[in-house]
């Protein structure tokens, strides 16, 4: 049997202390909104050809 790993850990969202946290990281709010965008368009990719036409 293994040892379980940091990968194994489960965190219920949201997280009173880990959004306290966030305030706390330098320029974490800049690379969250970049990748919220990308997976939104990799969640799209039907109306990535609408949007580009907009």
């Amino acid at each position: 049997m293994t040892q379980p790993s940091i990968f194994d850990a489960k965190t219920p969202l949201p997280d009173a202390p880990l959004a306290a946290r966030e305030k706390t990281l330098l320029g974490f709010d800049e690379r969250y909104r970049k990748i919220h965008d990308q997976l939104r368009l990799l969640l799209n990719l039907g109306e990535l050809g609408a949007w580009s036409k907009a």
